[in-house]
């Protein structure tokens, strides 16, 4: 890798800290000036989104929680808990039949409509912003924690989160390359792959293990053709479990936009990672850390770079 790529990963990494840092001293700040919320209140709480549902019951407050969104399976408890749809095609009537005293809902969380009703029957609704950062995932679980009046728990939680990532930038500055990477996701009932760009979950993911997006023309999802696929050069392409489920296995899925063809695509190098890899919640220092070793794990030939 080029001298100023390594430069340039060392000065990400040390900006990265001193955000980190930042966002630890305005959790204490929140901490002290907020006070406790009347937990009485928010007794009856129906969880939208995985990443919201994961900060609640890492907070300890689980047992508040009488409904979930199917997106949310994490811990396992989660599961024998009542189903209120998918977050972004929700029915107000199913969450209301809760009798929920309070909904936390993820940003992409929808219909507006079905929000607007939870609203207008009296039902306290907050929207929790999308996390596309390490910083912003900290924020989300201080104000969760705050709305559950457990700020001190949401304090530590994100400081966990914080040593997590800095742990997992220790074994990245050790490294003297970049990996090509290529985010491909088969969203269910789409019927064709989506390549990330700039400005998502998966490049932020990317970035922070020490790797290159090989999509920078575009920001957000767009669809992957072949000939765009080819020119991008992957010495990695990384899925999801859930794309990998709906292709079919590794070799079905790369038949997917000429992926075959592809540096990574005739070496196999195809890497799994969990679906909340891409939540930025509670257990994103972890899935950061699993990136890492999966995208600097020993070549199988080492006269073959994956960059």
């Amino acid at each position: 890798m080029k001298t100023s790529s390594i430069l340039e990963k060392r000065a990400f990494i040390s900006a990265l800290r001193r955000c980190l840092r930042s966002v630890a001293l305005i959790a204490f700040l929140l901490v002290s000036v907020s006070g406790r919320v009347n937990a009485a209140e928010n007794t009856r709480i129906v969880s939208i989104g995985g990443a919201v549902t994961e900060t609640i019951f890492a907070l300890k407050a689980g047992h508040l929680v009488v409904g979930v969104d199917t997106t949310s399976g994490w811990p396992n408890e989660v599961t024998r808990l009542p189903q209120v749809g998918y977050k972004r095609t929700l029915s107000a009537e199913g969450i209301l039949s809760l009798a929920p005293s309070l909904v936390i809902a993820s940003g992409d969380a929808g219909p507006p409509q079905a929000l607007a009703s939870l609203a207008d029957a009296g039902v306290r609704t907050v929207s929790i912003p999308l996390a596309l950062s390490v910083a912003a995932a900290q924020g989300n679980i201080l104000r969760i924690g705050e709305l559950l009046g457990a700020n001190e728990q949401a304090t530590a939680l994100a400081r966990i989160l914080a040593e997590e990532v800095t742990s997992a930038h220790s074994r990245v500055s050790r490294e003297n390359r970049a990996p090509r990477v290529l985010f491909v996701v088969n969203p269910p009932g789409l019927g064709f792959a989506l390549a990330a760009g700039r400005n998502t979950a998966a490049d932020t993911m990317i970035r922070l293990a020490g790797g290159t997006n090989v999509i920078d023309a575009f920001e957000g999802y767009r669809p992957l053709t072949g000939e765009a696929a080819v020119a991008s050069s992957p010495g990695i392409i990384l899925v999801t479990r859930g794309t990998l489920q709906r292709t079919g296995g590794v070799d079905r899925f790369l038949e997917v936009a000429a992926l075959r063809l592809t540096p990574a695509g005739r070496r196999h190098r195809v890497k799994e990672i969990p679906n909340y890899a891409l939540d930025f919640g509670p257990r994103t220092g972890r899935a950061l850390r699993e990136l890492v070793d999966l995208l600097y794990a020993p070549l199988e030939n080492p006269e073959e770079s994956p960059s």
